[in-house]
């Protein structure tokens, strides 16, 4: 059985639609996955829209899974039309803080809209860190490197096949434990926002270089890797010299791996 996993927002911090972002995209972080039945989508950044959009006339059963609660993760929520059919059910996953994130996005003068207008069956969960199942797909949670806290997620599926998601997350001087955690996954998706000498000046924002994602996945025996988390101030231009320089540092640095700057649309496969 194939698993899916497609790109819907890809860019960080702010959303950045325009001339300058229309190969990779504008959209803040979201990601949906679908393994048979289950359709898990990760964070609800402004991507989460079209998968909205191409749900509209389907009566749906879904997982939502949250990292962490910074507005370009959780603002598209309230525009996410299945969650206003009475038809419909949602599963919300998230760290501790769930229901007091969602309480404050979705009351006045945030906005107008609370979470007792969704007219969709809803069930709330806070997790801490460790493993749960969705269907067959099991799941752990691991606490990643950034302000207020946030999770990263190992996806296992049926057959061993296995993914990992990482918005954001920064370096850390002992990464063992990350290591660890994404160790021998068929596909890491990992946040790449700063260049080098960005990072420098943001080290304490809890954000990654490609040079760093590179590092460990190398560590970890990753051979397909998604940079992800795109800055605002990234044009279409520079994400494409950033593919390629990514691309040629992994010759420097010995790792056999594939890799690619994340686009909104795009579809991976893992079977």
């Amino acid at each position: 059985m194939k698993i899916m996993i497609k790109f819907h927002g890809v860019r960080g911090s702010l959303a950045r639609p325009g001339k300058n972002t229309t190969m990779y995209g504008g959209n803040t972080p979201c990601l949906e996955i679908r393994f048979g039945k289950e359709l898990i989508i990760c964070d609800c950044g402004t991507g989460i829209y079209e998968i909205g959009r191409a749900l509209s006339k389907k009566q749906t059963n879904a997982t939502i899974l949250f990292s962490h609660y910074h507005w370009d993760h959780i603002i598209g929520l309230p525009f996410f039309m299945p969650i206003y059919d009475k038809r419909n059910r949602f599963t919300i996953i998230g760290r501790k803080g769930l229901r007091l994130a969602l309480k404050k996005l979705l009351s006045p003068p945030n906005f107008p809209i609370r979470i007792g207008d969704f007219k969709s069956r809803i069930k709330l969960v806070e997790k801490r860190a460790g493993t749960f199942k969705i269907g067959k797909i099991r799941i752990e949670a691991f606490d990643v490197n950034h302000p207020n806290g946030a999770f990263g997620y190992r996806f296992v599926f049926p057959g061993k096949k296995s993914a990992v998601f990482i918005s954001d997350n920064g370096p850390e001087a002992d990464n063992s434990k990350l290591i660890k955690k994404i160790y021998g996954a068929d596909l890491l998706i990992h946040d790449a926002q700063y260049l080098p000498e960005e990072y420098l000046e943001r080290k304490k924002f809890g954000h990654s270089t490609y040079h760093y994602v590179l590092d460990i996945a190398k560590k970890a025996g990753i051979k397909n890797i998604v940079l992800f988390h795109h800055d605002p101030s990234r044009t279409d231009a520079e994400l494409g010299k950033i593919e390629a320089a990514a691309k040629k540092l992994t010759g420097k640095i010995g790792l056999k791996a594939k890799i690619s700057v994340a686009r909104e649309g795009k579809r991976l496969t893992l079977s």
